[in-house]
């Protein structure tokens, strides 16, 4: 079952995903 995901949704999908991991990392970094 391997689903080519077009480009398109590959980088709404990292745009999406990267502030909820980018976001915490900073809370972490920042004292």
């Amino acid at each position: 079952m391997k689903n080519k995901i077009p480009w398109k949704y590959r980088i709404i999908m990292v745009i999406l995903i990267s502030p909820m991991i980018v976001i915490p990392l900073i809370s972490l970094l920042t004292p």
